[in-house]
């Protein structure tokens, strides 16, 4: 019955081994809570970059809109006046023709 040794005694070491491990521990418990909270900002804000990709296409859907409603009534205003004139070039013309002293008999 008394074949079995006592535990060997604690070396001066063990202690400050002991406390370094639990401060490792502490540290890797630390880091997995830091990784989970930063998976759930990234979460959020993988949404909201998402909402805002949705608002900026609408938007730049609007202004396409926009810009070819403007392009075209520019365009029609040119081409209005590029008429105006031309029809008073014309006008001009055919006023001098007639005020021309035909020369010829």
């Amino acid at each position: 019955m008394s074949d079995a040794e006592p535990p060997a005694p604690r070396g001066p070491n063990v202690v400050p081994m002991l406390r370094r491990l639990g401060e490792a521990v502490r540290t890797i418990i630390g880091l997995v809570h830091s990784v989970e909270q930063l998976k759930n900002r990234n979460d959020v804000l993988t949404t909201k970059v998402d909402e805002l990709q949705r608002k900026i296409d609408q938007q730049a859907g609007q202004l396409e809109v926009l810009l070819r409603f403007v392009s075209g009534a520019l365009d029609d205003k040119i081409e209005k006046r590029a008429e105006a004139a031309a029809r008073a070039a014309v006008a001009d013309l055919e006023k001098k023709r007639r005020e021309k002293p035909s020369g010829k008999r």
